[in-house]
């Protein structure tokens, strides 16, 4: 697994000007000023979702966003068929590396929410909200379509 320690070229893209600043919100805020949230009166939203073209680069954006401001991010790659593979590198991610890292990027997010390729995947996105609760991790999740009305 790539280290968020590695020297890497920013992407080519790195959003708007809004778009920076709904990360500073969701992600840097929380994160760094921990102590203007409250579970019940304000509370951090766990999950953000980032949507955009296929070859946007969505989740390198957000892993360029974290390292820039020294929040550490691991990218887990969705693939279709190979579902089975996020839920074995998440659980390592949690096991080797949980006080390395705040955020957990998935990239192609809707291969795993939305065709999972068996039903262990499935439950596993299913449970993935309480999961990350319990592992005191934001999840962003990067998608390439937009969902339509029946999805």
């Amino acid at each position: 697994m790539a280290s968020l320690r590695e020297s890497v070229p920013p992407p080519l893209w790195l959003g708007d000007a809004a778009f920076q600043a709904r990360l500073t919100e969701y992600i840097l805020e929380p994160i760094q000023k921990a102590d203007r949230f409250e579970e019940e009166a304000m509370p951090v939203r766990p999950l953000i979702t980032v949507y955009g073209h296929h070859e946007a680069d969505k989740a390198e954006v957000v892993k360029h966003f974290c390292k820039t401001h020294s929040i550490g991010a691991y990218v887990v790659q969705c693939r279709f068929g190979f579902t089975g593979d996020v839920i074995q590198q998440v659980n390592q991610l949690f096991l080797e590396e949980a006080d390395n890292f705040s955020v957990l990027i998935l990239d192609h997010a809707d291969v795993l929410l939305l065709e999972p390729n068996d039903s262990e995947s499935q439950l596993f996105a299913l449970g993935l909200r309480d999961r990350i609760l319990k592992e005191r991790v934001l999840l962003v999740g990067c998608f390439d379509r937009v969902l339509n009305a029946r999805e």
